[in-house]
């Protein structure tokens, strides 16, 4: 069976996951080793304009 999002065919869980949230799951999950300023700006980058930082 194919699975199919937006014309773009997912091959794996992880591909299926980033095209259905139109961005790489490493910008909602982290990568290993990030710094602490890599990580503020991750959640900044994921935080809705407007929404109360937290």
């Amino acid at each position: 069976m194919r699975t199919y999002i937006g014309g773009q065919e997912a091959v794996s869980v992880n591909e299926f996951i980033e095209l259905a949230l139109g961005t790489p799951l490493e910008l909602w999950l982290g990568v290993e080793g990030e710094s602490v300023e890599e990580r503020a700006a991750r959640l900044d980058a994921t935080t809705c304009p407007g929404s109360p930082p937290g």
